[in-house]
């Protein structure tokens, strides 16, 4: 036994003084010590000659207060005999074991207090909680001439004033029964409360007569039976569209009531859950355009314009007259099969067969993208629901095959990550690792071209919540995963403004379809007593969403011709827009109820400017390397505001 707790149990109430330490708090419960000491009467059985009732000084029943002007506090001995009813005596220890009293097994010592003691009043007792959890109560009542009715005011300290956030109410005839209400609030660390009874009536009609009460416990208490599941505040159980002016309310009458409502909507309410959809379509239209790039982009590729005295085959000839002079140009010049330094010996693929004539090999590339999407919002909920960004990043790797000198296919992969960071009502993450697989194929049957893309990826990681309470933070986290379809769609056409100079409009189109697989937090749990109670912890069901991308635009291009190397610069200026296209609101579940929320998504309609720099390089062999930045310059009509976002890709290409 602890010094602390032996010095009680010798000052106050014997073994049970040591309930203090199993998270009691209320201190003298049993009415058992004052000061000075009242004597002890004799033990029962029997109607004990030497036993009596006491109205004292509040100050004498540390630390009990009442309300009352005179200030006093009424106790009786075990075994007193009322003027009404006969004698009453104490809980006896058999009684309180049956009733799993374990703050006071002894049972209900020598003495115990009559409510109002010479005019209607309060009897209370102000505790302060030491640590964050779910509060409990007990106590013992008993009517002395018959029924009598008592109420129990639990209230918290707020703003300096005292507000009730429970108060119950008992009736009790002439036998002590025990009364417990097992996690009815969640209290913090710090806070204070005041557990107040009042009489409500007797049965003699007469306030200061009747109304006993006796071992009183209330704070984070160990019971010997097993803790239940929280009661559910929402009556009746409700299923539809989380509307958080309503929760906030119904939680605020309840089990919730001691937290402030921004307390409630961080513990009680997920965070944007258009957050995590949203960085996943940003995340997927950018890795099909990094994959579809050769045909949104220019791709430099090195083709001899003659093939000894004739013209190639793979070069473009667009009319008898370009032909007439293609002719006429090797035979003046003939070239060898092999590519030489000189200038007049090579051609800028500027056109679609010249693009894809030569890539009758196998092909295999590495590239890589970085991506954002700030200033995600999900204005479903109103201001209670807090913003984000997205980052993220891949590397992919593929390989292609001509089919014919018009056509290709090929097959690729990646793996990345992404973060979704939100910040306030106490923030919280996503960081999954993604893996993604597809196929792709380019067709151009002349100066038009189509490049196509179907995928399917998975996303994996933690997921984390912060809780910000009023004086507490806590943390609740799941393992959250979805899985990604992805379809792609780039058309243009190639325009020759010089023999070095192209020009290319074209349109890109990407669909994305995402399945929110369900899980559970953990994490977010008070504690009860000596077990630890589910009560922020939420369940997010499963999620389906969809997603549109559509950029419109022109891109302009040079050759640069440095020896055998071809360097091209290019831009892209476009149209943009981004939209969820379909799909469910977040169901989410409460640990402690039968309801289920609806988290309306209502985010994503984005339009703007999008601008792009590129830079392609390929040697005499067509070893290619290219580099691309990205600028997105927006507007988000549901917010009114200006976005900005960045983004880069870049990647290397290997003939065989």
């Amino acid at each position: 036994m602890a010094i602390g707790c032996l010095a009680l149990s010798l000052l106050a109430e014997g073994p049970n003084a040591c309930a203090q330490d199993r998270g009691n708090l209320i201190q003298n419960g049993g009415f058992e010590t004052q000061v000075p000491a009242l004597p002890i009467p004799p033990d029962p059985p029997g109607p004990p000659t030497g036993s009596y009732f006491r109205q004292i000084d509040a100050s004498q029943v540390p630390p009990w207060n009442t309300s009352a002007s005179d200030n006093k506090i009424e106790l009786w001995s075990s075994g007193y005999s009322a003027s009404s009813g006969g004698p009453v005596f104490t809980i006896a220890p058999a009684q309180a074991t049956a009733a799993g009293d374990v703050f006071f097994p002894v049972g209900g010592g020598n003495f115990f207090a009559e409510l109002n003691a010479t005019r209607p009043s309060t009897l209370s007792q102000t505790v302060t909680l030491g640590r964050t959890g779910v509060l409990s109560y007990s106590f013992w009542h008993r009517g002395r001439a018959g029924t009598d009715t008592m109420k129990l005011d639990v209230q918290v300290l707020k703003n300096g004033a005292w507000t009730t956030v429970r108060s119950d109410t008992y009736q009790t005839g002439q036998t002590w029964t025990n009364y417990v209400q097992k996690n009815i609030l969640i209290g913090e660390a710090g806070q204070q409360f005041r557990f107040a009874y009042t009489a409500e009536s007797t049965a003699t009609g007469n306030l200061s007569i009747g109304n006993f009460i006796d071992n009183a416990a209330f704070g984070l208490l160990e019971f010997s039976q097993p803790e239940p599941e929280l009661p559910d505040p929402f009556e009746p159980p409700l299923t539809g569209e989380l509307m958080p002016e309503a929760v906030v309310e119904d939680l605020s009458t309840s089990f919730a009531a001691t937290l402030s409502p921004q307390a409630i909507v961080s513990g009680f309410f997920p965070r944007n859950t258009d957050a995590a959809p949203a960085g996943i379509q940003k995340m997927l239209n950018d890795s099909a355009m990094a994959v579809l790039n050769s045909a949104l982009d220019v791709e430099p590729l090195q083709i001899p314009l003659c093939k000894g005295s004739e013209p190639n085959p793979q070069r473009y000839v667009d009319s008898d007259k370009a032909m007439a002079q293609a002719k006429a140009e090797c035979i003046k010049q003939p070239g060898p099969k092999s590519v030489q330094a000189a200038d007049k010996r090579f051609t800028f693929a500027d056109q679609p067969n010249e693009f894809y004539g030569d890539r009758r090999r196998l092909r295999a590339w590495v590239r890589g993208f970085s991506t954002s999407l700030t200033n995600i919002d999900n204005p479903g909920l109103g201001n209670w629901v807090n913003r984000a960004d997205s980052r993220g990043g891949a590397s992919l790797f593929g390989l292609e095959k001509s089919l014919s000198p018009s056509t290709q296919l090929g097959v690729y992969g990646s793996v990345g990550s992404l973060s979704v960071i939100q910040t306030g009502n106490g923030g919280g993450n996503w960081s999954p690792t993604a893996y993604g697989v597809g196929l792709y194929g380019r067709w151009s049957p002349g100066p038009y071209f189509i490049g196509a893309l179907a995928g399917y990826g998975t996303f994996s990681g933690s997921q984390t919540r912060g809780i910000q309470l009023d004086s507490s933070v806590l943390s609740a986290s799941g393992q959250k995963s979805a899985e990604s379809f992805t379809a792609a769609l780039v058309t243009g056409r190639r325009i020759n403004l010089s023999r070095n100079t192209l020009l290319t409009p074209s349109l890109n189109l990407s669909w994305s379809g995402i399945n929110e697989h369900a899980f559970v937090e953990s994490g977010g749990e008070l504690s009860g007593g000596n077990t630890n109670i589910n009560v922020f912890n939420l369940n997010y069901l499963p999620n389906n969403t969809s997603w549109t991308n559509v950029d419109l635009g022109v891109s302009i291009a040079q050759t640069v011709r440095q020896g055998t190397t071809l360097i091209v610069p290019s831009a892209r200026l476009s149209w943009f827009g981004t939209w969820r296209t379909g799909g469910n609101d977040q169901a989410v579940d409460y640990p402690f109820s039968s309801r289920q929320v609806q988290v309306p998504g209502a985010w994503l309609n984005r339009s703007g400017l999008r601008i792009a720099l590129g830079l392609n390089v390929a040697t005499r062999h067509n070893l290619a390397v290219y580099l691309r930045g990205v600028a997105d310059f927006g507007y988000d009509s549901r917010e009114n505001g200006a976005l900005a976002d960045y983004g880069i890709n870049g990647g290397l290409t290997i003939p065989f």
